[in-house]
């Protein structure tokens, strides 16, 4: 068990988190406003997790994550997932868009598959 884990289970009772191999990508806990507390995990982590524990190439883990990992749970407890952009090297105004725009996509695919 991860020691962030560990830290969270000792002051919150009902967090769900994701399996144990997920634990290095685990960031630590947040909520929307009025909500309740919840595991955060960062996504890209999640997603180099799957490449390297299942030799997935980087779509696969892609979709694998948004298909099973991050849909898997409908309970008011389950994780979000953060894109953490401070890992990304000054990057020119065309990549910002090109990110912004991936992300857009993402949203809009994950609003059709709820629909």
């Amino acid at each position: 068990m991860g020691h962030i884990k560990k830290i969270i289970q000792d002051q919150e009772e009902n967090i769900l988190f994701l399996e144990e191999k997920f634990d290095t990508a685990l960031v630590g806990t947040g909520r929307r406003s009025g909500e309740e507390v919840v595991a955060v995990y960062d996504s890209t982590e999640c997603i180099k997790i799957l490449i390297n524990e299942y030799g997935m190439d980087d779509l696969e883990a892609y979709e694998h994550f948004i298909n099973s990992v991050e849909i898997e749970n409908k309970s008011p407890y389950k994780p979000i997932y953060i894109s953490d952009f401070r890992n990304i090297a000054n990057p020119t105004n065309e990549e910002l868009g090109e990110i912004i725009e991936k992300l857009h996509n993402e949203d809009e695919k994950d609003k059709n598959k709820k629909k």
